[in-house]
């Protein structure tokens, strides 16, 4: 039986599969069972510990402690992490839940109130092509229609002008 240090210095070398195969199927019942016990959920466990094995394929060559020490750490650490971020999404999940929208215009009214008149003062709903009660020419097929959105536009009349 090959060393644990031969196997990953054979693969950080040498990028040698079978060495990698031969530590992944050593220790893969380790880095599951420790995934398994601190998640809980097997599919939880088989993502972290497929993370961890990646990550041995990424450092195999900085690790210089021991092999299951190390892994054993890793998919420990990894496990925790991903039943922190589950909790903490729960968390949200469920303070959101305890909101309730507003599912209509009478609900939302309140909220807005008289503020939503400065977007749209001088707009016509009336018809899509009237602002500022004058009659917008159609856009042709293909033409920008981008001053549609654009708001209205206040001209200072003349006699006001020439006194700034």
């Amino acid at each position: 039986m090959t060393s644990d240090t031969l196997l990953l210095r054979q693969y950080a070398r040498h990028r040698d599969a079978g060495a990698f195969r031969e530590l992944s199927a050593r220790y893969a019942g380790l880095v599951y069972g420790t995934c398994l016990r601190v998640l809980g959920n097997p599919a939880d466990a088989e993502d972290v510990a497929q993370e961890c094995f990646l990550e041995l394929a990424r450092k195999a060559g900085a690790i210089h402690t021991s092999l299951p020490g190390w892994l054993y750490a890793l998919a420990r650490s990894r496990a925790i992490d991903l039943a922190r971020r589950e909790a903490t999404r729960r968390r949200y999940e469920e303070q959101a839940a305890g909101q309730s929208e507003p599912s209509n215009w009478v609900e939302l009214e309140p909220y807005i109130g008289d503020d939503l008149t400065i977007f749209t003062a001088g707009w016509s709903f009336a018809s899509p092509a009237i602002l500022n009660g004058r009659r917008l020419p159609l856009p042709r097929a293909g033409s920008r229609t981008n001053h549609w959105l654009s708001p209205p536009t206040y001209h200072t009349p003349g006699h006001l002008r020439q006194s700034i």
